[in-house]
Parts: structure tokens; C-alpha cells; sequence
């Protein structure tokens, strides 16, 4: 069983309302359909927020569970700390990247279950369930 213990993550929704958003913590632009570019650092990485993405590259390496938390300079940097809001909305953001995956995944497994059942030969070769979760 590969663990992943060190992963980040963001709902997508939080990227967005983030670039919308009055007086934003965080410099983010929309630049695309789902292509963000954030400020003093660049084009962000699918895999982030993604969701569809980062499950089948969890499939793809057969990992089986990822630890994910908010990437760190949106936590604390040297110049700022998080307030209390924006800790609330990285929380909410995890908790609905967590809860999506969860939904996903359990489609995923029950479309491969179905698959898998008619042919008997195969049943031990079933694929392991995926799990994101918070820390």
C-alpha cells in the first residue's frame, strides 16, 4: 500500500471566489478556463485543484491514500499569517476537496466493481479505493 504524506491541495471553487473576491489574501488571476496563474510564483499546477487530475495520477502510481493540507505560503508566510477567516476558508476549501473526492471515488469504484463482477477470472485484481484526507 503507497501512502502519500505530503500533498496540497484546493478546491477549485476557493481559487476562483479567491480571484473574485474584494480585498483578497491571496493574488490569483483567472486566466483561462481552469488555468489560474498566481502572483510571485505562476501558472498553478492542475494537480492542485484538479480533482479529476489528481485521482487518476493517484491511480496511475497506485497510491491508495494522500495526507493534503493548504499549500504553506497561503498559511503563513514570513511577511503575513492567515487570519481567522482565511483559515476558515482554506478549512472549508480541504474539507469540500476531501468530501468531492470521496464522491469520486466511490463512482469510480462502483462503475469498476460492475465491470469487474462479470468477469470472475478477475475478481482478485480488483483496484484499491483511493482516499484523500485532511490534516
Amino acid at each position: 500500500m503507497i501512502v502519500d504524506v505530503h500533498a496540497h491541495g484546493l478546491s477549485e471553487d476557493f481559487i476562483i471566489e479567491t480571484a473574485k473576491g474584494p480585498g483578497r489574501d491571496w493574488k490569483v488571476e483567472i486566466a483561462g478556463p481552469r488555468h489560474y496563474v498566481a502572483a510571485d510564483y505562476g501558472p498553478l499546477d492542475p494537480l492542485l485543484y484538479d480533482l479529476e487530475e489528481r485521482l487518476a495520477s493517484l491511480r496511475s502510481r497506485r497510491v491508495v491514500l494522500q495526507l493534503i493540507c493548504p499549500p504553506p505560503p497561503l498559511v503563513a508566510t514570513r511577511e503575513h499569517a492567515a487570519d481567522v477567516a482565511l483559515t476558515q476558508r482554506l478549512n472549508k476549501s480541504t474539507a469540500k476537496l476531501v468530501a468531492d473526492a470521496r464522491r469520486e471515488t466511490s463512482r469510480w469504484m462502483i462503475r469498476h466493481l460492475r465491470r469487474y463482477s462479470r468477469r470472475s477470472s478477475t475478481r482478485s485484481s480488483l483496484p484499491s479505493c483511493i482516499r484523500l484526507v485532511l490534516i
